[in-house]
C-alpha cells in the first residue's frame, strides 16, 4: 500500500531545509570575518585610532555615572569641554558592554573585533540579497581594497558602523522598505550626529533612480528619513 505525503508536510520539510541552508550560508562567512577581525585587531598591542580612547572613556562614564552627562572635562581647551560629546552619544552607548572589561584598552580591541565583524557581515548580507556571485568575497575585497580602507575598518570609531549602515540604508530605500529605512536612519543619526545629512543624500539618490526608471515619488521613504 502506497503512502502519499501530505502537501503541508512537504512544505514543512522544505522550510526546515531552507532554514538549515541559510544558517550554513552564514556560519562559515561570519566565522571567517570574526577570525580575520580578531587577527587584525590583536596582531599589534596598539590601538588603530587614538579617538577610541575618548569613546571608551565616555562609555565608562555613562556606565558608572549618568547616561545624561555627556561632558568630557579632560578636554579643557576644546569645545568638547563645553558642549560634551553628544554628537557621538549612540556610539558611546554601544561601547558600554565593552567598558566592563577591567582593561579598557583590551575592551577597545574586543569592541573592534565585534564592530569589524558586524560591518563585514552587513556587506555580506547585501551581497547575498543582490545575488552577487561569490557574495562571501565582496566584504573581503572591501576590507583589503586599500590600506586606508582597512585602517578605517579597524578604527573603533562611529564610521566603522555608519558607513556600512549607510550602504544598507541605500539598499532599503531602493527596495522600498520604509520601516527598515526609518530604523537605518535612526541608527545612523543616533550613532553619529555628524552624519545626519547622509539619509537625505541617500534618499535623493534613490529618488532620482525611482523618478528616471519608475516614474514615482518615494513618499514613504521620505517620511522615514525625516
Amino acid at each position: 500500500q502506497s503512502v502519499t505525503r501530505r502537501p503541508d508536510a512537504h512544505r514543512g520539510t522544505h522550510h526546515v531545509f531552507e532554514v538549515k541552508k541559510n544558517i550554513h550560508a552564514w556560519i562559515f562567512p561570519i566565522g571567517i570575518f570574526l577570525a580575520l577581525a580578531a587577527g587584525l585587531h590583536f596582531i599589534s598591542p596598539h590601538i588603530a585610532d587614538a579617538d577610541s580612547f575618548l569613546y571608551m572613556r565616555q562609555a565608562y562614564r555613562f556606565r558608572t555615572g549618568s547616561f545624561f552627562d555627556t561632558s568630557f572635562p579632560w578636554f579643557t581647551h576644546t569645545i568638547i569641554a563645553d558642549l560634551g560629546v553628544s554628537l557621538w552619544y549612540g556610539f558611546s552607548v554601544l561601547l558600554i558592554p565593552f567598558s566592563f572589561v577591567p582593561d579598557l584598552t583590551l575592551g577597545i580591541k574586543i569592541a573592534g573585533v565585534f564592530f569589524t565583524t558586524l560591518a563585514l557581515s552587513i556587506y555580506y548580507y547585501i551581497s547575498r540579497k543582490e545575488h552577487f556571485r561569490w557574495p562571501f568575497i565582496w566584504p573581503l575585497l572591501i576590507l583589503g581594497a586599500a590600506p586606508n580602507t582597512m585602517f578605517r575598518l579597524l578604527m573603533v570609531r562611529m564610521q566603522i558602523l555608519t558607513v556600512p549602515l549607510s550602504v544598507l540604508l541605500l539598499w532599503f530605500l531602493l527596495r522600498g522598505y520604509a520601516w527598515a529605512s526609518l530604523a537605518g536612519t535612526f541608527l545612523i543619526v543616533w550613532i553619529h550626529g555628524n552624519f545626519a545629512w547622509i539619509p537625505f543624500l541617500l534618499w535623493g539618490a534613490s529618488q532620482a533612480v525611482a523618478a528616471i526608471f519608475e516614474k514615482r515619488f518615494l513618499w514613504r521613504e521620505w517620511l522615514a528619513v525625516i
